[in-house]
């Protein structure tokens, strides 16, 4: 078993990741998704397969009994296709920019972080990462912005 393998497991054995089962229904419309964030003129990729997996935790995000308040979206496509069904997204800097609010990281962990992402080639403009850092209210020298007000 590979390191991501033992990794999902051990999530899911600490109750932090659950697995549902969804009904052929469910998977229907999951596919509908798929195909509607394939078609999106945001979707780099246009095979509806890729973007299965999207339209899968957007469809379980439906279900009442989870509860759910926040499904994690990245994908510009996937993002739009999530908010026009009323579904509330979050994306991995907006994660990131909660735990630097809840003192579970520093602002200079998130930067670095995120353009480690950058690095790797996810398409984070420095001007973003800026723009996430000053809404924290810290600038890239560590300084307070003086329009903070928190």
């Amino acid at each position: 078993m590979d390191g991501v393998k033992r990794l999902a497991v051990a999530l899911i054995d600490v109750g932090i990741i659950h697995v549902h089962q969804m009904t052929e229904q469910e998977n229907k419309q999951a596919e509908e998704f798929a195909c509607q964030i394939a078609k999106s003129p945001l979707a780099r990729i246009k095979d509806a397969a890729h973007h299965l997996a999207e339209a899968e935790a957007m469809v379980l995000f439906q279900r009442a009994e989870l509860e759910a308040e926040t499904l994690l979206v990245d994908e510009l496509a996937a993002r739009e296709i999530a908010s026009s069904k009323a579904i509330p997204i979050i994306g991995f800097p907006g994660i990131l920019r909660t735990a630097c609010l809840d003192g579970i990281i520093d602002v200079a962990q998130m930067r670095s972080i995120l353009l480690e992402c950058q690095r790797k080639g996810t398409r984070y403009s420095n001007t973003f990462i800026e723009q996430l850092c000053k809404s924290i209210g810290v600038r890239k020298d560590g300084k307070k912005y003086h329009n903070n007000t928190s």
